[in-house]
């Protein structure tokens, strides 16, 4: 029935690639884009898909279309001519159906509403292949970024995502893995954060001081590393 494409990049150079690298892979075209979350990397290749139905959870929606352009302009003072051409087009609204499930060409895909790495963040399961495109609430051999985070609703979330029956889990960054260790990652560094900011609060910590913790600098540059030692973000 053709491709249903989950976050669309950070640029229209990108959204155009991955919309090629699409057709290529599946020799059919999107017709269904769905944005998991606000932050303009997940969102911004938006442009591409002109002629498709791109959609987000309703909190999502709006954020962008009230302050992507700031999120647009932070991007271009950062990486410039890569990102030529980009302008904001938000996503309509997502009507959450119920049950919570759309079906293309046969294919089941559970829409899951959550929040906690942002205010708003959709998941995307696939039942037939047990594939879950989990959006920035997973990242594996990566620093989760923490910005808009509310962590025990983030917390939450993965709880949540960990019930599901998942084969394939496909993370907002890092690596595809087959298995349960990326939610467990994702959950282990939140729980790290947690614990050491409320210690800071404990001792009277402002938010800079905190930063400036021994144990806060080294835990953090050894979670931000890879397997190989290079940082990655």
């Amino acid at each position: 029935a053709g491709a249903v494409v989950i976050d669309t990049g950070a640029s229209l150079r990108y959204g155009q690639a991955q919309r090629a690298a699409v057709r290529a892979a599946t020799c059919r075209d999107a017709v269904q884009v769905y944005i998991t979350h606000a932050h303009p990397d997940h969102f911004l290749g938006n442009q591409a898909y002109a002629d498709v139905p791109v959609q987000a959870l309703p909190a999502t929606a709006e954020r962008i279309a009230q302050g992507g352009d700031q999120l647009a302009q932070n991007l271009y003072l950062l990486v410039g001519s890569a990102m030529a051409g980009t302008a904001v087009q938000a996503p309509g609204a997502l009507a959450m159906p119920t049950p919570d499930a759309v079906a293309f060409g046969g294919r089941r895909l559970q829409l899951i509403a959550l929040q906690g790495h942002s205010g708003a963040d959709l998941a995307v399961f696939d039942e037939a292949t047990g594939t879950l495109f989990a959006g920035d609430l997973v990242f594996f051999e990566r620093a989760p970024t923490t910005p808009d985070a509310d962590l025990p609703a983030w917390l939450d979330a993965l709880a949540r995502l960990a019930r599901l029956p998942v084969r394939v889990l496909v993370p907002g960054h890092g690596p595809v893995v087959r298995g349960p260790e990326a939610i467990a990652q994702t959950r282990d560094y939140l729980l790290w954060v947690q614990r050491t900011l409320r210690e800071a609060a404990a001792q009277g910590l402002d938010m800079n001081e905190a930063m400036r913790r021994p144990d806060m600098i080294e835990g953090l540059a050894a979670r931000a590393c890879g397997l190989d030692g290079n940082l990655q973000i």
